[in-house]
């Protein structure tokens, strides 16, 4: 049979089936395209949400590794601590000497005592060793640190600080920096030193003969503020909070911020001072810290009229622990004895300091 026959003899009832049986085909083929097309799109869509799951899981566990803060273990700094808690007769190699004056000076020197501050705000906070004097007042003998568990000494014999201390006065200021003065055959030395936190060590960056050589320096720390410990009494567990300055911050209101003082003050004749954290609040009145200065532990400013007019007294910023002194008037007599509850923050203002008198003291009201 010829392909010609075949063509020639197909009749209309042929046609027909051959046709249905393409359609037929055709249907098959597109059903059978769509179920792939549907499957591979399933599977895709599983892979993707599959993939979306553990890219989830992968960020919630970074995020979650990520917000673990590793605690500081302070206690390490107890055997720097027992150390300086022996007697001094035969100090060991690693600390200063002068914390035989302790014991030598008993006249002068009460303890030794020690405390905890973040001098570079790195969220590790310093050990800092010293002297106290009988008045109070602490010359720093050690400063350490920590870095990967281990503890740091950074007043060393590396950079002539193991010395330190009754002579040799080293002293905190603000943002990690320090400053060194001593005297020897009446030739004065000044040095200013600022904490490395990478590396860490403390930077010699200038010295002098003179302290106006230094140049411009932060403001002093004042130490009186510090939560000083006796060395008898060690660190007992860990903490993650940095020793911040309670109460009054003289330093922040030497720069503008009253923050720390904003409230109503009052002294015993009734008269008020209200602060918020930019100054003063008043019509009348006003603080100039143009010229303020830090004297004795505590900051010495004005009390001005606003209309630039006549009059105005001196006004002191006296955190808890400080006394007000004869500088606060300029005056360089010694026979003023503060009388005020020097165990609060205090305000105070007036023109001349007169013994027995407080009602130039002003106490913030809770």
């Amino acid at each position: 049979m010829t392909v010609e026959y075949y063509l020639t003899n197909l009749n209309s009832s042929n046609i027909t089936k051959l046709t249905m049986i393409k359609k037929t085909t055709l249907l098959t083929i597109l059903a059978l395209t769509s179920l792939t097309l549907v499957a591979c799109h399933q599977k895709q869509e599983d892979t993707t949400s599959a993939s979306t799951e553990q890219t989830s899981s992968t960020s919630s566990e970074a995020s979650s590794s990520s917000s673990e803060v590793k605690k500081t273990d302070y206690s390490l700094y107890n055997e720097v601590i027992e150390k300086y808690s022996q007697p001094q007769n035969k100090p060991s190699n690693d600390i200063n000497p002068k914390a035989n004056l302790k014991d030598n000076s008993p006249q002068v020197y009460s303890d030794i005592e020690y405390c905890l501050y973040d001098f570079d705000k790195n969220g590790t906070d310093e050990l800092i060793i010293a002297l106290k004097i009988k008045s109070g007042k602490h010359y720093i003998l050690d400063i350490r640190t920590i870095q990967n568990d281990k503890v740091i000494q950074l007043t060393n014999a590396e950079n002539h600080l193991d010395f330190i201390g009754e002579k040799v006065i080293f002293v905190p200021l603000e943002d990690g920096y320090f400053q060194l003065s001593s005297a020897s055959g009446g030739k004065q030395s000044h040095k200013l030193y600022k904490l490395n936190t990478d590396t860490p060590d403390l930077e010699l960056l200038t010295e002098s003969d003179t302290e106006a050589g230094l140049g411009t320096r932060p403001p002093l720390l004042n130490q009186d503020t510090f939560s000083w410990k006796s060395v008898t009494n060690p660190i007992s567990g860990e903490t993650t909070h940095s020793q911040e300055i309670k109460g009054m911050n003289i330093s922040s209101i030497q720069n503008g911020d009253f923050s720390s003082i904003s409230g109503t003050w009052r002294n015993s004749a009734g008269v008020e001072l209200v602060f918020d954290e930019h100054g003063l609040v008043s019509d009348n009145s006003q603080v100039s810290i143009e010229h303020a200065k830090e004297i004795d532990h505590y900051l010495k400013t004005s009390l001005l009229p606003k209309n630039g007019g006549a009059g105005g007294s001196a006004l002191a910023f006296l955190p808890a622990g400080v006394s007000l002194t004869m500088s606060v008037t300029s005056s360089s007599d010694n026979s003023y004895i503060d009388t005020s509850d020097t165990t609060k923050d205090r305000l105070w203002s007036g023109q001349q300091l007169i013994n027995g008198h407080t009602d130039g003291f002003f106490y913030k009201v809770e």
